[in-house]
């Protein structure tokens, strides 16, 4: 499809897919800054554990999230059996 764009329609394409991707990598740090800033405090562990935590929280949604896309159509609710209640798991288990 972009190799049948004009150059200046391409452009724009590639200038807003460069701001949209910004946008996520800006959102993504402030989120993981977040996370890691209420796991220090929760558990006590220190900056740098609260990143690690933080790091390893998120890419534990990331794979659940890209095995839910890469299974194949027969296997996906197998997958889902397990993905969603680790997903929703660890959004209601929230500190006291």
């Amino acid at each position: 499809m972009i190799a049948t764009m004009t150059r200046g329609r391409r452009s724009h394409v590639f200038a807003a897919s460069g701001v949209s991707s910004w946008l996520r990598l800006a959102l993504l740090g402030l989120s993981l800054s977040h996370l890691a800033n209420g796991v220090a405090i929760t558990m006590g562990s220190g900056e740098r554990g609260g990143w690690l935590m933080a790091a390893g929280i998120n890419l534990s949604f990331v794979a659940l999230e890209l095995a839910m896309l890469v299974a194949p159509a027969d296997k996906r609710l197998a997958v889902a059996r397990y993905a969603y209640p680790a997903i929703f798991g660890t959004w209601l288990r929230r500190p006291q």
